[in-house]
This record gives structure tokens, C-alpha cells and sequence, in this order.
């Protein structure tokens, strides 16, 4: 753990609160946020890995991602995927799954002590990660992410 200074806390606890106190003045004048505007046609390409809490997200409702692949090692949990995500692709395995050039990234919803070394296959196989929280359980696995 780094060595934190009573100065350096003081700054950065100074920086947070000012910045709390821009963000409130900001609501309280009303200030709307723009609306969002699409600004490209491609498509991030998602590869979803767990069938039980793996169906509770809307990737295919956004206009810039589509769920190209599914997995989990359970076949009725896999063809659950399939059919939240009308998702004709899917794989035994999230080993197979990252070896498919056609996938930009991937949601990762398996068990907490699988995540970091998920996480780690995935990265090193080139793809984008999303985790389901936590990340990691240990320090040696956050050092690993």
C-alpha cells in the first residue's frame, strides 16, 4: 500500500470535495446533460459466459453491441443465453469462446473465484473485458489484473 502523506491527503481530499461541490451547484442550477448521439455504425461484438446471472443484462437492446456468442459449461443454462440474446453461436467453453476472432469482448458472469483467472484468459486472448463484480478476491489476484 502506498505511503500517504497528510499533505497529499489533505490535497486529494480537498480536490474530492471541491469537486462534490461543482457537481452539486451544477444539479441544483438544473443543468441537463446532452443527449446521447450515436457516432458510429460499429458494433462491439460480445461473447456473454454464465447463464445464471448472465441473462440479467440488455446487450442486445444497444444500437452498438450485439451478442455474437454464448457459453457456459451447462447445456440449459447455455441454451438459456441463446435464447435471451437470440444468440444462434455458442461454445462448451469460455476457453473456446475467446479463440473466436469474431468476438470484441467479454462479459464474464461465472463464479467470484473464477474472475481473475477468466479475466487474465480473456486479456490475454486480446479481448475486452466485463467483469461481474468482485474482480478478485485476493491481493495476488488484483496484482495479476
Amino acid at each position: 500500500m502506498p505511503n500517504l502523506s497528510r499533505r497529499s491527503f489533505l490535497q486529494q481530499s480537498g480536490i474530492l470535495l471541491a469537486g462534490a461541490g461543482v457537481a452539486a451547484a451544477v444539479r441544483k442550477a438544473g443543468a441537463q446533460a446532452p443527449a446521447w448521439q450515436q457516432t458510429t455504425d460499429k458494433k462491439i461484438r460480445i461473447g456473454v459466459v454464465g447463464g445464471r446471472f448472465g441473462c440479467s443484462f440488455h446487450w442486445h437492446q444497444h444500437p452498438n453491441c450485439t451478442v455474437a456468442a454464448v457459453s457456459d459449461l451447462i447445456p440449459d443454462r447455455r441454451d438459456r443465453l441463446m435464447k435471451t440474446y437470440a444468440c444462434d453461436k455458442s461454445y462448451e467453453s469460455l476457453e473456446v469462446l475467446i479463440q473466436d476472432p469474431n468476438i470484441d469482448a467479454v462479459a464474464l458472469f461465472t463464479g467470484a473465484p473464477d474472475h481473475p483467472r477468466h479475466t487474465v484468459a480473456c486479456m490475454e486472448a486480446g479481448k475486452h473485458v466485463i467483469s461481474a463484480c468482485p474482480a478478485c478476491m485476493t491481493l495476488e489476484d488484483a496484482a495479476k489484473l
